[in-house]
């Protein structure tokens, strides 16, 4: 699941770069500047070594010169061995481009934050990335304000998904998802919902008491909650019966009740436990 919202978060930067002026245009000259555009450097490596940052930008001035590049990277945890790659990546891009470059890290976690900003020193070279994190990334809980950018709305809720605002995030940008068309906006919203604070997504899901996941993200995923929920139940109800029953399981044998996902074959022991006198039985064959 991690890897869909690291992916998403990627994807939104891509399309939608300005956002990095609304984060860091007060605190990195140069992106002031509001006539700016960015271009996505393609580039992907070298012929020495793979080098898979996430996204690089070429920021251009007004007059078509090229100013600085960003090396982004979302960071979703810490990874210590970031401190390496980060240094090639902007090296790599320095190299092609010959251009200043700056490393920009969006982490949604305050730890993974304060982390990513560094300072990570590398012999005589020491790198301190521009981050952006939720500190720096203000909750938005006006519908106006969501339908004016679902993904700074989209962005404001993860990084706040553990605090009891998300919840006022959720609700401005479904509303405004509602009355705005986003290439989108189905996996946002299903991505989001499913990484909010649980109690807080049971706290919006009993407000939208219809909604059903519209993305095959979604979907994908409220299908197999659906089944492991499904699985629990029977698994319960199995080991409840043998209880009664007093029939005696090993330790290895309960493990491999509650462990199983496959409703089938725990349909299959349920009705052998209806009959058999001893739990191998039950497991013998299946």
């Amino acid at each position: 699941m991690l890897s869909s919202l690291h992916e998403i978060l990627v994807e939104l930067l891509r399309r939608s770069p300005g956002l990095l002026r609304h984060y860091l245009g007060d605190r990195l000259p140069p992106l002031a500047d509001e006539g700016l555009t960015f271009d996505t450097d393609h580039n992907r490596g070298s012929n020495v070594i793979e080098v898979g940052k996430d996204l690089v930008l070429k920021v251009v001035d007004r007059t078509g010169n090229l100013l600085c590049a960003l090396v982004i990277e979302v960071q979703l945890a810490r990874d210590d061995a970031k401190a390496r790659t980060w240094a090639l990546y902007a090296a790599w891009a320095h190299y092609r481009l010959r251009c200043p470059v700056h490393v920009v890290v969006l982490a949604l976690d305050r730890t993974v934050a304060e982390w990513a900003a560094g300072p990570f020193c590398i012999g005589d070279m020491t790198l301190r990335p521009w981050v952006i994190g939720p500190e720096q990334i203000e909750p938005i809980t006006s519908v106006d304000e969501a339908r004016k950018s679902i993904e700074l709305a989209f962005i404001s809720g993860m990084a706040h998904r553990d605090s009891p605002i998300a919840a006022d995030v959720g609700r401005a940008l479904w509303r405004a998802l509602a009355s705005k068309e986003h290439e989108h906006g189905d996996l946002i919203w299903d991505i989001y919902i499913s990484f909010i604070d649980t109690e807080l997504r049971r706290t919006i899901e009993m407000e939208l008491s219809n909604w059903k996941p519209q993305s095959d993200w979604g979907r994908r995923l409220y299908e197999e909650g659906q089944q492991d929920g499904e699985a629990r139940g029977e698994a319960r109800a199995l080991l409840t019966i043998l209880e009664t029953r007093g029939m005696g399981l090993t330790n290895e044998q309960i493990e491999r009740v509650e462990s199983c996902r496959d409703v089938g074959r725990l349909d299959a022991w349920l009705r052998r436990a209806a009959t058999a006198t001893t739990a191998t039985e039950i497991f013998d064959g299946a």
